[in-house]
């Protein structure tokens, strides 16, 4: 397996939870900045799929290590390749200044990765909800056109059993 990525202020961390992915920004001395839940504990502070639910989301800092052992993570500075990106120090001052801001969050429109895609590059970019339109709309048209099949087939089956 690769070694991991030895972290820079200013990275992107992409973190595997269990149903979804987090996104943190690394500020150096072992600390990421992310969206939590209000109250949250650092135990559970990468549960951003909960925030959509409250509509509110807190700008919190906590050590990186104090990620469940069962979330690998990795640095993922997704953008880096088309995107200008703001110098480290910065991203870093930015972040921090954000610390305890109480942000409106939508999974579609203002979740964990937009926050920090715009402290990164400027720009809020999350692939994540035109990725699961890519894959899952067409899954969700198939399964549609199938049920609506089996429907329209119970119903001539039904309709024949009445006149007879």
């Amino acid at each position: 397996p690769e070694a991991p990525i030895p972290p820079k202020p200013g990275n992107l961390f992409k973190i595997y939870c269990t149903c979804y992915q987090h996104w943190a920004i690394y500020v150096g001395y072992g600390y990421v900045v992310h969206l939590t839940l209000q109250g949250e504990a650092a135990e559970a502070v990468f549960s951003s799929l909960f925030s959509v639910t409250t509509g509110r989301a807190v700008v919190s800092w906590d050590l990186l290590l104090t990620m469940p052992a069962t979330d690998p993570y990795q640095v993922n500075n997704l953008h880096d390749g088309h995107l200008s990106l703001w110098p480290h120090q910065d991203i870093v001052h930015e972040a921090e200044a954000q610390l305890g801001l109480v942000l409106p969050c939508c999974n579609i429109t203002k979740n964990c990765k937009h926050f920090i895609t715009q402290l990164r590059y400027g720009v809020p970019i999350s692939n994540q909800v035109r990725d699961v339109v890519i894959v899952g709309l067409p899954s969700l048209t198939l399964v549609g056109g199938v049920l609506v099949r089996l429907l329209v087939k119970k119903m001539l089956s039904e309709s024949r059993n009445m006149e007879k």
